[in-house]
């Protein structure tokens, strides 16, 4: 019995030092890659959006540096020590841990306590995110507090927060993004490519206690996107803002839109709609007043088409400002009758061509473009944009709508007051 003991022993120790060699010699390089592996953590570094900002350098977006708070309550409980027994201090420290570290962030960070508490005390759990959008100066406190008072179990993941500082200005061109940091409309749609820069990645080994200082640390950087300068104003664009807010409600309208233009360059200098959101929020808006109804909403323009008209017979050399015209009381129009909006004197009545403009006669303006060809009329509205896209850069826009070549009598005489067949943008109009 006894030799057949040590003989057991014998095979056993045998046994061990077969696997100490394979393990220690054979099989090393595996086995070091492996413990490598559970020892390694890699993470994207976000980087951070580009800044869009006024013609005079004013940030309308920025992205701050905010951090997610990350708890691993299995570190918090055990006070670091997974597979080796916890010491007399360690079980005293895990105690009170999850309590204190619940009561440092909720005086730091805000928030109730006992949710804090709940969440550090998640049974089985490494990673139970415990606060969002939290400034990194905020999280330094926190994290000396930690350090100041031995606790362990918290940390970050970098997760910049998109930022506009004024609220509701400008919102409808700037637009946001969504949850994972995407631009989901406006500006931020369009130029999301080059705004959002490349993330960078950062893998270390790392312990109980946090990163190994002597251990493997490979950082690649992110790139930050590039920095946007608009032609807008924002001093004025509040102004247009306050101002149409005003008009709509006085109005009673449901919405409107309004634009300032540099006559000379074609730059907008402001740009309104009302009502609008606040792109912070934009969760909590009525979806209709997200987009843009300056670019986004074509509409009959109405007598303002008059001057385009007469710009062209100007142009073409067909009328003179001084050509006196009689105006009957109506005009037929396919088979329409066509009227002016104000009563008329007599019977004919006797006008300049310039006067035509000035008090908006529908039946002059129909009078006069009949003496143009109904496609050069339509060359002449293409050549001012009608009937295009601008291309001011904003998603969505519309082309409005322009009646195609030889087009009947009626539709030239519902362009050349603007009355119908005709559609344009508040863009292109002003343009």
């Amino acid at each position: 019995n006894l030799d057949a003991m040590l003989l057991a022993v014998a095979v056993v120790f045998s046994l061990a030092a077969g696997r100490a060699i394979q393990v220690q010699a054979i099989d090393a390089s595996d086995v070091a890659a492996q413990a490598a592996d559970q020892i390694t953590v890699a993470h994207d570094i976000p980087a951070f959006r580009g800044e869009v900002v006024d013609r005079n350098g004013e940030v309308l977006v920025f992205t701050e540096a905010t951090v997610t708070v990350i708890a691993d309550p299995e570190m918090i409980r055990t006070n670091g020590k997974f597979d080796q027994p916890m010491t007399s201090r360690d079980i005293e420290v895990a105690a009170t841990a999850a309590d204190r570290i619940a009561a440092l962030l909720a005086s730091n960070i805000g928030g109730d306590v006992a949710v804090y508490a709940d969440a550090l005390k998640k049974p089985g759990s490494r990673y139970t995110i415990v606060a969002r959008n939290v400034s990194a100066a905020t999280y330094s406190v926190v994290s000396t507090a930690m350090r100041a008072g031995g606790l362990i179990g918290i940390y970050k993941e970098s997760a910049p927060t998109r930022r506009y500082p004024n609220g509701t200005l400008a919102a409808n061109i700037l637009g946001f993004v969504d949850e994972k940091g995407k631009g989901a409309a406006g500006l931020e749609y369009v130029l999301n490519s080059t705004l959002s820069g490349k993330p960078g990645r950062e893998e270390y080994e790392t312990s109980p206690n946090g990163k190994i200082p002597m251990g493997t640390n490979v950082l690649t950087p992110a790139r930050n996107g590039q920095d946007w300068t608009l032609t807008l104003d924002a001093g004025l664009q509040w102004q247009v803002e306050q101002v149409l807010a005003e008009r709509v409600r006085v109005a009673k309208a449901n919405s409107g839109v309004a634009l300032v233009m540099n006559i000379k360059t074609g730059e907008i200098l402001a740009l309104a709609n009302f009502p609008s959101f606040d792109p912070n929020d934009y969760g909590s808006s009525d979806p209709k007043d997200l987009q843009n109804r300056a670019v986004t909403d074509a509409y009959t323009p109405g007598s303002v088409q008059k001057v385009l008209t007469f710009a062209a017979l100007l142009d073409a050399g067909l009328v003179k400002a001084t050509d006196v015209i009689e105006i009957p009381q109506r005009i037929r129009s396919g088979d329409q009758w066509i009227t002016d909006a104000f009563s008329h004197t007599a019977d004919p009545e006797v006008m300049f061509v310039r006067g035509i403009i000035a008090r908006s006669s529908n039946i002059g303006a129909i009078m006069e473009a009949r003496k143009m060809d109904s496609n050069r009329l339509r060359d002449y509205l293409l050549s001012f944009g009608l009937g295009a896209k601008t291309g001011i850069g904003l998603p969505g826009e519309s082309a409005g709508q322009l009646p195609g070549a030889n087009m009947p009598g009626y539709s030239r005489d519902g362009i050349a007051f603007g009355g119908s067949a005709l559609a344009v943008t508040a863009v292109q109009e002003a343009a």
